[in-house]
């Protein structure tokens, strides 16, 4: 198939066309785009970005032989005419590939959705999630406003929309919202990579460190964790150190949180790694105390599906994005505020033997819940395959 995406530029996308480098973020976009060029399929891209003046790098990896056009988004606000501009660019692009397939990702790639029906195309969308949930009971007029694109994601006409289900309940909104009759539907849990997991035997570390591995940016809500740190050096353990993995993607709060460490006098005791390879950060998960979610709106995502799957301990926010995954001492542990992450933690400091069963659960539940990266993707990949031959 000859397939166009059209795309933000998600952070393992970066990683790759911009660096140079292999992707260390989004394995839910990068996973399936990497499986349809090993099948052979052409991918080219078009991705927006505020970004759009850097060069693509030369060595990319397996997109190598993609076309790949960086077009300006978000630079100058997104007004009606950078909207126009955008689209007119992009139908110019798209219809000189004579393409098979318009697959657009996120709320940018709405705009694609549009070129698609424009040209007759076969098109899906991909969100990863949706900021919708608690608007969609506004006034109609000002949710548009708000998040047009992205409003327009549950109403334009497509093959199908496929949403994460990370907790921040996609299934809900495409009730309230969205197009029945317009396109196919799918609400699908992220798959994890299986192969590097030991199997059903956790790795109980002497480790003396808690992890928070997320994006720096502020919904993920790291100073929480920094805050919980303080609370338990406050009881005393002060030997005990936070590590942060994850791309910083908003300098501003980067300085915040670094301020905020001096501040609590956690300098020697917070540790920013930046990114690491997922062998690493597998290990860390292991040999943790604790790996952390505290997220704004929803805390189902790659890093907890990966992290149960390693046989972590799991503490996190309950926000009800966790039901019916994690089963709260058993598995993990839902928190409805720090002092009580704070007990926790130091429960497990003081018990070996609850800190090894907990750790077996999480491995032995996550392992009968979760599909392999490897399934996950196939089932995307079909749903394209399926539109395409639909299509003729």
């Amino acid at each position: 198939m000859n397939i166009l995406y059209v795309t933000g530029m998600w952070s393992g996308l970066k990683d790759i066309i911009i660096d140079g480098e292999e992707p260390r973020g989004m394995p839910a976009f990068i996973n399936p785009l990497e499986r349809l060029i090993r099948e052979n399929h052409q991918v080219d891209m078009i991705v927006g970005t505020s970004e759009f003046n850097k060069k693509v790098n030369e060595n990319r990896g397996f997109l190598d032989k993609s076309n790949i056009h960086l077009i300006p988004w978000g630079t100058s606000g997104r007004t009606p005419i950078l909207l126009w501009k955008t689209y007119k660019k992009i139908y110019s692009l798209a219809k000189k590939g004579n393409y098979d397939f318009i697959y657009v990702h996120g709320s940018f790639g709405t705009i694609g959705s549009w070129v698609a029906r424009k040209l007759k195309v076969p098109s899906g969308h991909r969100l990863y999630g949706t900021f919708l949930m608690n608007e969609i009971n506004n006034n109609k007029l000002s949710v548009i406003r708000r998040h047009p694109l992205e409003y327009l994601a549950f109403r334009l006409k497509k093959d199908f929309l496929l949403i994460t289900n990370d907790g921040t309940q996609g299934d809900k909104v495409y009730k309230k919202i969205g197009k029945k009759d317009g396109f196919n539907f799918y609400y699908w849990i992220n798959g994890v990579n299986k192969l590097t997991i030991k199997e059903n035997q956790p790795n109980i570390g002497n480790s003396r460190f808690i992890l928070y591995a997320a994006r720096i940016t502020e919904w993920k809500q790291q100073e929480k964790a920094v805050e919980l740190l303080k609370y338990i050096h406050d009881a005393g353990y002060k030997d005990i150190n936070l590590i942060l993995v994850g791309h910083i993607s908003d300098n501003g709060y980067w300085e915040y949180l670094q301020d905020l460490i001096v501040q609590f006098n956690l300098k020697e005791n917070v540790k920013y790694l930046s990114t690491v390879s997922q062998e690493e950060l597998f290990e860390y998960y292991r040999e943790s105390i604790a790996v952390l979610s505290f997220y704004k709106y929803s805390n189902l995502g790659n890093v907890v599906i990966e992290a149960l799957l390693n046989g972590a301990i799991v503490i996190a926010n309950n926000d009800d994005s966790l039901n019916g995954i994690i089963n709260n001492n058993e598995n993990g542990f839902l928190i409805d505020n720090l002092h009580e992450a704070q007990n926790i933690i130091i429960n497990l400091l003081c018990r070996e033997e609850e800190k090894v069963r907990v750790k077996r659960n999480a491995t032995s539940y996550a392992n009968s819940l979760f599909e392999s990266w490897d399934t996950r993707t196939q089932k995307e990949i079909d749903l394209i395959k399926t539109a395409v031959e639909k299509n003729g």
